[in-house]
């Protein structure tokens, strides 16, 4: 449980500096809060790889842990 309200906590505290900045930046109330809501359509596309590959890691860790394991009871 408290894990999961620190969770909430961080994303909460994060969405508001983030917010805070766009309108320091001088955008207006609606563009700020539809940059909080859709974060993806202020991605470059440098951003969109550089998410690609922060998504590739896990799953490229579990590739390997499966083929070493498969090799080891093919091994045995």
């Amino acid at each position: 449980m408290k894990v999961t309200l620190i969770f909430i906590f961080m994303l909460i505290s994060m969405q508001l500096i983030t917010f805070l900045l766009d309108l320091l930046m001088g955008l207006e109330r609606d563009s700020a809060i539809s940059n909080l809501l859709n974060p993806f359509w202020v991605m470059e596309p440098f951003e969109y790889l550089l998410l690609v590959l922060l998504l590739l890691i896990p799953l490229t860790n579990l590739l390997i842990k499966f083929i070493i394991k498969k090799k080891k009871f093919n091994e045995d």
